[in-house]
């Protein structure tokens, strides 16, 4: 029994490496991972490597759409999303002033647009929004039956005008 049994996670880039390490940490304690990575072959393989419940969804995250087609694969597997680990990333080794502008473009890309679009996709923001709402109950810290049964009045008193 682990700390993350019933949590989903994705972790981008977990063919190899880090990514690996971090998926392979997340299903020993439990979770279902969704490894990516642009060599599907390397991703099926580490997903038959690493045991626990996983998923593979290879490609490259830079194509549009692709990490609404990442998050959807999650949900689709799992019916839900807990976890992004956004891990993916590469160097191109050169001297900045020898990158072209192309490959400069490539590396921020996949550094920096790919985690916001994965964090801001449609989909994440929905399943996010339903968990959050099946969450809230009666028994909120905000709700007024919870203040009704810790004994407190259910309406505060209007404060009087500040005088000094």
């Amino acid at each position: 029994m682990g700390v993350l049994d019933g949590k989903v996670a994705i972790v981008t880039g977990s063919a190899r490496g880090i990514g690996r390490a971090t998926a392979e940490l997340l299903t020993q304690q439990g979770a279902s991972v969704l490894i990516n990575d642009l060599d599907g072959d390397a991703a099926e393989q580490t997903a038959r490597e690493i045991g626990g419940e996983t998923a593979v969804h290879a490609g490259d995250l830079t194509r549009p759409g692709a990490p609404d087609e990442l998050i959807e694969a999650a949900i689709g597997a799992w019916g839900k999303l807990d976890i992004v680990v956004n891990n993916a990333g590469y160097t191109l080794d050169a001297p900045i002033h020898k990158l072209s502008d192309e490959a400069f473009q490539r590396m921020l890309d996949i550094h920096t647009v790919v985690p916001r679009r994965t964090c801001a996709s449609p989909q994440r923001r929905s399943a996010t929004a339903a968990r959050r709402s099946s969450a809230r109950s009666s028994t909120s810290p905000r709700s007024p039956a919870r203040w009704a049964t810790r004994g407190r009045p259910t309406t505060r008193p209007a404060r009087a005008p500040w005088s000094g």
